[in-house]
């Protein structure tokens, strides 16, 4: 018998069935402070002290979560094809419009000149990114279909995966992974297109003072993710986490579904 809450999370990681106790900040006594002890003059003909380098903290790109929002009615075309496609020549439920898809085929990642954005999967890195934002909202973008407003933001699932299993083995850890700075086909969003700048990209979208950033970035991969690569399934409710795994269950796929409500609300 699974020890998953009814939301399809393991033990302890629910916000709803597990909420986290409040945080009480720990009492600490007034440091004592310490007398100067003067530093004696450096003897002539000595070496200088070199200066103290800044250690920067550990960052995991591998482990970034990806997140790739679509319409419930185009999982059963996934999961017959086995992969999310690039630029799915015709998707059940098209959430872009005409315009962006077009602008995606015409605008090419800087350093790879024969690849389109169109070419790329693309994923955000947060599940409240930006344009998921304003689905969920009903709000007007030019970048998605007009039809998409009158969508209900429940009928959404998000396809969740990290950047380690995606990425395949070449020239660097992310050689198939672009980092975009905001919109993808936005003609001055800059790319980060190799191993190195990529990571430091991401290091720079994870830092607090550039949290809106992180919202508009994506993350694109190359070709196709195929559905094995994908580790879970965010859906709205326990109604529609039930109707996944009904399509799930023919499948050779084993992916973990997860409601998680908060994920699909509007904003504020």
């Amino acid at each position: 018998m699974s020890d998953e809450c009814k939301h399809g999370f393991e033990p302890g990681f629910c916000d709803t069935c597990f909420p986290k106790a409040a945080f009480v900040p720990e009492v600490k006594e007034p440091a004592k402070r310490a007398s100067r002890t003067r530093v004696p003059a450096r003897t002539p003909g000595t070496p200088k002290a070199g200066p103290v380098s800044a250690t920067l903290p550990t960052f995991d790109a591998a482990g970034q979560r990806l997140y790739h929002v679509t319409h419930i009615s185009n999982l059963p075309e996934i999961f017959s094809t086995g992969s999310l496609l690039a630029d799915a020549a015709a998707p059940v439920t098209d959430i872009s419009s005409a315009e962006n898809r077009e602008a995606r085929r015409t605008v090419f990642v800087a350093g790879q000149e024969d690849s389109p954005v169109s070419a790329f999967v693309p994923f955000f890195l947060s599940p409240d990114a930006m344009l998921w934002q304003s689905i969920r909202s009903g709000k007007s973008d030019s970048r998605l279909s007009r039809d998409v407003p009158a969508l209900s933001a429940n009928d959404f699932v998000v396809l969740v995966t990290t950047i380690g299993a995606v990425s395949v083995e070449g020239v660097g850890a992310l050689a198939n992974v672009v980092v975009a700075d905001g919109d993808a086909a936005g003609s001055l969003t800059p790319f980060a297109a190799n191993s190195a700048s990529a990571v430091r990209m991401l290091r720079k979208l994870r830092a607090e003072e550039e949290y809106e950033s992180l919202l508009e970035a994506e993350v694109l991969v190359a070709d196709e993710v195929p559905v094995e690569k994908i580790a879970l399934i965010g859906v709205a409710n326990i109604t529609v986490r039930e109707t996944v795994k009904r399509m799930l269950a023919p499948t050779p796929y084993s992916t973990k579904v997860a409601a998680y409500t908060p994920w699909f609300q509007a904003a504020e």
